[in-house]
């Protein structure tokens, strides 16, 4: 299994436990001696009640409706992995993660990291 699928698993695991991590980074990501990847530093991540709704699994999106997901705000994270909707302070869930992880494989591929400007 490559590494980044590793990650997109921790992910998941996260989501399906109500966790988002609102800072998925090259630096807080650890490859062990043993091969095991730890995702670390949950300063910024929050729960949210999943007793009712269960976290999407890989799409980020709402399978019953927008009405259906949990949601948060505000704005946390490192400025170039950071979601949009994260950046204009609007509610937002999961998919934010996964906005963060598709930067994360672009860093870690492309050693580059884009800046994006809302406006």
């Amino acid at each position: 299994m490559l590494m980044q699928d590793l990650q997109a698993c921790a992910v998941n695991h996260l989501h399906s436990l109500g966790i988002i991590h609102r800072d998925i980074k090259l630096e807080n990501v650890v490859l062990k001696a043993d091969g095991h990847v730890v995702l670390g530093d949950f300063d910024l991540a929050v729960r949210l009640d999943t007793a009712d709704t269960p976290a999407p699994r890989f799409s980020g999106s709402s399978r019953g409706g927008k009405s259906s997901v949990l949601k948060t705000r505000g704005v946390c994270g490192t400025l170039p992995y950071m979601a949009p909707e994260v950046l204009r302070n609007l509610e937002y869930s999961y998919a934010v993660d996964w906005f963060s992880y598709g930067v994360f494989l672009h860093v870690f591929y492309l050693d580059k990291v884009r800046f994006c400007f809302l406006q």
